[in-house]
């Protein structure tokens, strides 16, 4: 997902595309959950957010890359072993 404005594009978006052009591109899809209790959480947006989900999780597969879920605050990951769940 790139920034906060839900974009979940893999072929046409540029940073993932050139992720994957490399040896060591890997995913992580994060709920935060600041986010499913704030104003711009609704369960349409959720139901939305889950379909976009499972297709980019089938994107990235189609490209042999696992797309792990954690939760937990964005900003927190690297600090917070998100990193280390990308090798499970």
């Amino acid at each position: 997902m790139s920034g906060s404005n839900g974009d979940l594009r893999v072929a046409d978006h540029a940073p993932p595309a050139e992720a994957a052009r490399g040896d060591a591109a890997r995913a992580l899809f994060i709920v935060e959950p600041a986010w499913l209790t704030s104003p711009e959480s609704h369960p349409r947006r959720e139901a939305w957010l889950l379909k976009c989900r499972v297709a980019l999780r089938d994107a990235l597969a189609a490209r042999g890359l696992p797309l792990p879920v954690r939760t937990g605050e964005a900003v927190d990951g690297p600090g917070r072993g998100f990193s280390d769940d990308l090798d499970r």
